[in-house]
């Protein structure tokens, strides 16, 4: 009987352990667009004007990051576009970003979970058009 009772014991955590490994491979990785080309998991940086690289946020570094949801702090530059947008000056402002919006979208070539959304906000000193990056829309080029 003791060692029977050992025996579905020993049964009980061997299938945990399997079905534990088992529901890990099946989760898929979320991916956010790198400079408008490229799709990787928890970019250093995310462009939002890809025609010239005029508005972006850098240095990122996530505290979250997964699922549905990725939650981080940056450097956001933008030309200040003064006395033109050829000739104006990058300007940077301390940025938390948090991402929503995943739909598996083509992204470097190939089909991926990717961040569609994101949703910055200025602890500090904000840019002088804030708002408009309280909801963008992140994209990849194909």
């Amino acid at each position: 009987m003791k060692r029977s009772l050992v025996g579905i014991a020993v049964l009980v955590v061997a299938l945990g352990v399997a079905g534990s490994a088992m529901a890990g491979s099946s989760k898929q990785k979320t991916y956010a667009p790198k400079d408008c080309s490229k799709a990787v998991v928890e970019p250093s940086r995310i462009v939002f004007a890809c025609a010239d690289f005029g508005t972006y946020i850098s240095k990122l570094h996530w505290g979250h990051w997964g699922g549905s949801k990725a939650r981080g702090s940056g450097s956001f530059a933008e030309k200040d576009c003064t006395p033109s947008c050829a000739g104006g000056q990058v300007k940077t402002y301390h940025a938390d970003i948090r991402l929503r919006k995943v739909r598996t979208s083509k992204c470097g070539g190939r089909r991926v979970r990717l961040f569609h959304q994101a949703r910055l906000s200025f602890p500090g000193k904000k840019p002088p058009d804030a708002g408009h990056f309280k909801k963008t829309r992140i994209f990849c080029n194909k």
